[in-house]
């Protein structure tokens, strides 16, 4: 067998192992060179607050919690629970500070490069020709974006396991034929290795479905480097190997299934009816034809490709030179079996990502070459060699062509990861790349609005909507715009723009409903934000406007109900803490509503916060306490007057002697009313009582027959009739005695 042979090849001798680590020394240190500026990268906006900044999951770092989500969801349309495992421990060793994730992931693509490297060392003895393969791999322009771009760990740690489910597969081969060479009752080694393959596959496809072709894949290894499946091959022969490969199967088809049911609940799989099927035979051509054109020569390189119609002479002259490809290197499958295995590797593993099965808008992405180009790298890597030493070209000048083809390579990826430093520099590449590029715009908009830059955004989601007048998520955008530039007429209209395009646009009746609500359009506000909340109840933000609308509206149940719902959601938020305890405040709900106000005053103890649990507990006949707050409050804000007067009232009129305090309550009650101007009723009735109990009667009459008039120009006959009475107490020389 030919992995008999290639097995004795890899064992080197001292000159060879000191080649292999110098290989491995060069290929790590090259390539953690060339991406060390992602290091200093940003997270970008696209996808990674789902995946990372904004995933309150994965923020909280790696524990009990974060392990059951990871398994349990599938969030962005995509089951990964080890993806997800990944994202949270970088959390738990770095936080949020982008420069370790990124690090992961420039690490896990090395250790890639090293793994490709030794594999095909392994598989073939080829030393030179593998360590190409790997650089190539490592620093070809195509596979910045599954590096750069946090969202992608699933590529590298989805290709670190299958790497490494190739690797030991490729020692179950060499034990499987040791053992049968050794005899009977030897197989026990090689079992384990298999079952290690096997347990790898699921790790990789845990990280992302994209490898559930490994089994063909292998299939192919057997017929090249492995040389399992000899030329004259018969059935019975080719029989064993496909039932070798049917656990690998069955574990791809389970992927398949999940990765469907995620995505089609996610609503990320495009109908059929939306996208025929011969457009998807054209994208699969073009895509391919694509890929090949960007491995030669890579150049506007975007991260994001939208569909535009191709014409019929371009789509039948890519299918025709696909055709003469493939029919070329099956004619020459027994001269260079490599070509026919990397040509097929690369056809075979990119079926997943090609459009057949159209998942959201893109059908090309550079992130879709991560694994199947290594086929066409090994094409070129053996190939070449095999070309250029026909040609009786010296080893030295294949070894000058190697080099100058890396170093084009490192070049262009260097070139290519500066678009990737920040949101951005990579969105302001894709509109170089693609002036059409609405979706582009959209994304700039957005972050031009984060950055408050309302007028730049507005002009971005305006050319959006030049180039695609239906695109929905750019009047979505723009509508926030136009609202902070204080044209909400426009942007109501943007936003209803939106809603006829896209009825179930959560954000859109939420942006919507806000606009009516600073308008006093309470009753339209609450029906945008009631609608927003039925297609996301998961929107803290939603369930808060909607408890604020019914708050205003009073209607203090339905309020409190919105409101326990966004708590819930987010539990240390300030505000819907606060106005939670107001609605139960409102329904006299008052032993529910302190330990709200306490969890306030303890998380923001600024003078509102002391003043609004000063009130519930002085409802609850706590008035102790209160005046404790009351002080608390005026401490931070002397000139709050609902708190002087308050606090003045209880000093004056409190039954225990212990709370009283005349003249203090005077000092209060009199500054209150200096603050407004000596004119409210219910001050000057304080500062009255005050005088009374600080002994100064005569005062207190004069100013309870200040009161007096005050209600008889008000025509309030019941206030006049108390001022009355509370004359005659102070003029008997009785202070007030009275909870407040």
């Amino acid at each position: 067998m030919l992995l008999l042979g290639v097995s004795s090849r890899v064992q080197p001798g001292g000159s060879g192992k000191l080649q292999t680590a110098l290989i491995c020394l060069l290929l790590a240190t090259s390539t953690l060179a060339v991406y060390s500026p992602a290091t200093r990268f940003a997270f970008v906006s696209y996808d990674d607050p789902d995946y990372v900044s904004e995933n309150a999951n994965i923020a909280r770092g790696l524990n009990a919690q974060s392990l059951v989500w990871a398994f349990q969801t599938g969030h962005a349309a995509n089951w990964h629970p080890v993806t997800w495992l990944s994202h949270a421990l970088d959390c738990s060793l770095y936080g949020l500070n982008p420069a370790g994730h990124h690090l992961t992931s420039l690490l896990f693509h090395a250790a890639n490069a090293l793994l490709l490297f030794v594999v095909l060392q392994q598989m073939t003895g080829a030393r030179w020709r593998s360590a190409f393969v790997a650089a190539l791999f490592a620093l070809h322009p195509l596979h910045v974006e599954s590096v750069a771009w946090v969202s992608e760990r699933k590529d590298v740690l989805s290709t670190f396991f299958g790497l490494l489910a190739i690797w030991a597969y490729a020692e179950y081969v060499r034990a499987s034929a040791a053992a049968t060479r050794a005899g009977p009752g030897r197989r026990g080694s090689s079992w384990c290795l298999y079952a290690l393959s096997l347990g790898l596959f699921a790790l990789s496809l845990m990280s992302k479905p994209m490898l559930v072709t490994l089994p063909f894949v292998l299939l192919l290894l057997d017929y090249w480097p492995l040389g399992r499946i000899p030329a004259s091959a018969r059935w019975v022969h080719l029989s064993g190997l496909l039932r070798e490969k049917l656990p690998f199967l069955a574990l791809a088809m389970t992927s398949c299934i999940v990765t469907f049911l995620v995505q089609r609940a996610g609503a990320a799989v495009v109908p059929l009816e939306h996208y025929p099927f011969p457009m998807r035979l054209t994208g699969a051509v073009m895509g391919y034809w694509g890929y090949l054109q960007n491995l030669v020569w890579p150049h506007g390189l975007n991260f994001l490709y939208l569909p535009h119609p191709w014409p019929a002479q371009q789509v039948a002259l890519a299918a025709v030179m696909l055709a003469a490809v493939t029919a070329l290197i099956v004619g020459l499958a027994r001269k260079f079996p490599f070509a026919c295995v990397g040509w097929f590797w690369y056809l075979g593993t990119l079926v997943p990502v090609i459009g057949l099965v159209q998942v959201g808008n893109q059908r090309m992405a550079d992130r879709y070459t991560y694994i199947p180009l290594v086929g066409c790298f090994i094409i070129l890597s053996w190939g070449g060699y095999a070309v250029l030493r026909a040609w009786a070209v010296p080893k030295a000048t294949i070894a000058g062509v190697a080099g100058l083809t890396v170093a084009g390579c490192i070049w262009s990826t260097t070139l290519q990861l500066s678009h990737w430093r920040n949101s951005t520099a990579l969105f302001e590449q894709a509109i170089r790349c693609d002036a059409g590029n609405f979706v582009a715009h959209t994304f700039l908009g957005n972050l031009l609005v984060g950055q408050k830059r309302f007028e730049e955004a507005d002009a971005h989601y305006a050319e959006a909507l030049h180039i695609r007048p239906d695109h929905a998520d750019a009047y979505v955008g723009r509508g926030f715009a136009l609202a902070q530039q204080g044209k909400p007429d426009e942007a109501i209209t943007s936003y209803q723009m939106a809603l006829q395009l896209k009825p179930d646009q959560a954000g859109a009746h939420k942006n919507l409903g806000s606009v009516l609500a600073e308008r006093g359009q309470t009753d339209g506000a609450i029906k945008q934000f009631s609608e927003a909340v039925r297609l996301d109840p998961a929107d803290a933000a939603a369930q808060y406007d909607l408890g604020t609308a019914l708050l205003s509206r009073g209607d203090f149940a339905a309020a409190a109900g919105a409101l326990s719902r966004s708590l819930q959601l987010r539990p240390d938020d300030l505000e819907t803490r606060q106005n939670l305890a107001l609605a139960l405040v409102r329904q006299g709900r008052l032993l529910e509503a302190v330990p709200l106000l306490i969890q306030v005053v303890d998380q923001h103890p600024d003078a509102q916060s002391h003043y609004k649990l000063a009130e519930a507990l002085l409802l609850l006949g706590r008035t102790g306490e209160a005046a404790t707050h009351f002080r608390a409050a005026l401490a931070l804000e002397p000139d709050l007057v609902p708190a002087l007067n308050n606090l003045a009232w209880i000093l004056a009129t409190h039954p225990d002697s212990q709370l009283r305090n005349g003249a203090e309550a005077v000092r209060l009650a009199g500054h209150a009313c200096e603050l407004n101007g000596g004119s409210d009723g219910s001050l000057l009735a304080t500062l009255a009582a005050a005088y009374a109990e600080a002994g100064r009667f005569d005062d207190a009459v004069a100013t309870a027959r200040k009161v007096r008039d005050l209600a008889l120009a008000a025509g309030d006959r019941r206030a006049v009739g108390v001022a009355e009475e509370r004359v005659a107490q102070y003029q008997a020389g009785t202070p007030l005695r009275q909870q407040p």
